[in-house]
């Protein structure tokens, strides 16, 4: 836990200053083919201040982590106005004096509307992706346009802060040395930071939703910060103040963008329920202090909006699943809800599992072949580990492997970092399971695993995880939802899972000949033994066990002898 938290940290320093080291590259580009330097300042600098969340966001769609980017895009403008905007009223008193940022609040507000339209029926679609990017276009275009008109009238403030802030120094060998550095640094920064909030996350049982609207949307808003706090002490406060504006709008239009392209699917509820409200309450709140002319933001409203950003994190723990104060709700609350009909709840879930288990046939595939093959010529005995639900599926397919002639049996990750990874040689086939692909204490079990050359096959629903890339046979049991409505409860998942062992172990079954024979030597207890094995001299004497009344005189003399017998 420790040393995950180490690296999300690192990676979120990493992620801002590699954002940081491109901005300055491309700023330098774009100032030696010519571009006026104003035009540089309103787009490429404003970009730059939402590019570590548009990193991060594409790099969770890109591992299907649709919900930990919506919970950066959301969490990101909520502490760009109630921390940042707060701790820079904190430090001094300022007062927006820009038209221009006037004219771009409306459009703040007008963008987050249309992200709660995004939001409402709780599904992103490829068409809302689509939607929110060709917004993103259309509010380049319309910065280009003010920076031109800024540029022909030099009069407006916001313009001379941003022309300050370009790079001076730096010709074509640096921009593309810290280009390449950047290009470089980025990738492996995201991944650090997407990987360890997962691993995190599932620690602290709290969903991706939250880690990203929290320790991911904090991690990477400190390009903001800095820049509002420096802005706000060198009296630039415009420049402050349209960075976050800025920021907010690139936030809703290219971080919720990419993951409605990119990975379409349903995400968390609360995304629109919880969060969406709070991100546009805090958005009014903050367009009505910037229209305001005369008053200045004082430390009065720094405080109001720090307090406020306070309240918000304490209402994610308040509302969460996994808070103290909410399960004792959950459990004192028995009424039951008038009508509701428990065989069209139980019927929802059958239809949802069904249309999961249709998809399933597309990963009976050559990977599956290649499974069975290992498991049919394994010469040792197929090991089978998973945490949680996942720990219980393993648990029964170890079980329906060992009794269909495939040798078996499940060791717990946790106990097999302690000493029961010794019962695994390099004869034996591990395979592992977890949903995310990403469980800690299976990754944590893998290196040593390749030394002892153990094959591995993992079965996870997501063939881009950790533990997928690193089998040697990968299994997809990916599903579209789960029946559980809050998508929390592992449901669809668990089912196709199950499944998935159960036609490994029939195909192996039939590949072996296996018949009911074989399996009652396996199976001797229970009425499935008896019918199996049981025969009539089982329980019955047979040959010389047998008294035998041969001759007809002695026939009294031992019928009077057998109640003895019978006693005895």
């Amino acid at each position: 836990m420790l040393l995950a938290t180490a690296l999300l940290i690192v990676g979120l320093l990493l992620v801002v200053y590699s954002a940081d080291r491109l901005v300055f590259a491309a700023s330098i580009l774009c100032r030696t083919f010519g571009i006026p330097p104003l035009i540089i300042g309103m787009t490429v600098v404003s970009i730059g201040t939402s590019l570590p969340e548009i990193i991060v966001s594409l790099a969770a769609s890109l591992h299907e982590q649709r919900d930990l980017a919506v919970g950066t895009a959301l969490g990101s403008n909520i502490i760009n106005i109630l921390l940042i905007l707060g701790l820079a009223a904190l430090v001094r008193p300022f007062t927006v004096h820009s038209d221009v940022l006037r004219r771009e609040l409306p459009l703040m507000l007008l963008v987050s509307v249309v992200a709660g339209s995004v939001l409402y029926d709780g599904q992103l679609s490829r068409s809302d992706g689509i939607f929110l990017l060709f917004l993103a276009v259309l509010w380049l275009l319309f910065i280009v346009k003010l920076a031109r008109q800024a540029e022909r009238q030099g009069t407006d403030s916001l313009t001379r802060e941003q022309l300050a802030e370009l790079p001076r120094d730096g010709g074509l060998p640096v921009a593309f040395l810290w280009l390449g550095i950047a290009l470089i640094i980025m990738p492996v920064a995201t991944r650090m930071v997407v990987d360890n909030a997962t691993v995190l996350a599932n620690y602290f049982a709290i969903s991706e939703l939250t880690m990203g609207l929290t320790a991911i949307a904090i991690g990477t808003s400190l390009p903001e910060l800095a820049t509002a706090i420096a802005g706000v002490r060198k009296g630039e406060n415009d420049i402050a103040v349209g960075n976050i504006i800025g920021a907010n709008i690139f936030n809703i239009v290219i971080v919720l963008g990419l993951p409605a392209l990119i990975t379409p699917g349903e995400i968390d509820p609360l995304a629109y329920s919880r969060d969406y409200s709070v991100m546009l309450l805090v958005s009014i709140i903050f367009a009505l202090l910037c229209w305001r002319r005369s008053p200045q933001s004082g430390r009065g409203v720094g405080v109001l909006l720090t307090g406020g950003f306070i309240v918000w994190l304490a209402m994610l723990y308040w509302l969460s699943p996994y808070s103290l104060n909410n399960w004792k709700r959950i459990m004192s609350h028995v009424e039951l809800q008038p009508g509701f009909d428990f065989q069209q709840a139980g019927k929802e879930v059958l239809a949802i599992e069904r249309e999961c288990l249709a998809e399933l046939d597309q990963y009976i595939n050559q990977n599956f072949t290649l499974a069975c093959e290992k498991m049919f010529w394994c010469k040792g005995k197929v090991v089978v580990m998973g945490m949680g639900k996942s720990g219980h599926i393993g648990r029964k397919m170890a079980a329906t492997f060992a009794s269909t002639g495939t040798p078996s049996f499940f060791v717990h990750p946790g106990e097999a970092a302690h000493g029961d990874l010794g019962m695994v040689t390099p004869q034996d086939v591990v395979i592992a399971i977890s949903n995310s692909g990403e469980s800690s204490e299976i990754t944590a079990l893998i290196p040593v695993l390749k030394r002892l050359h153990v094959p591995l096959i993992c079965i996870t629903g997501r063939p881009e995880s950790s533990m997928a890339r690193a089998a040697d046979v990968h299994l997809c049991v990916k599903v579209a939802k789960e029946a559980c409505p809050l998508g929390l409860a592992p449901t669809s998942s668990t089912t196709a899972t199950l499944v998935m062992g159960d036609a490994l172990a029939v195909a192996l079954l039939k590949a072996r000949g296996f018949t009911a024979e074989d399996f009652a030597l396996s199976h001797p207890g229970g009425a499935l033994g008896r019918k199996l094995l049981l025969r009539v001299n089982d329980i019955m004497h047979t040959g010389d066990e047998i008294r035998m009344l041969r001759k007809r005189p002695v026939c009294v003399t031992h019928c009077w002898k057998l109640p003895a017998k019978i006693l005895v």
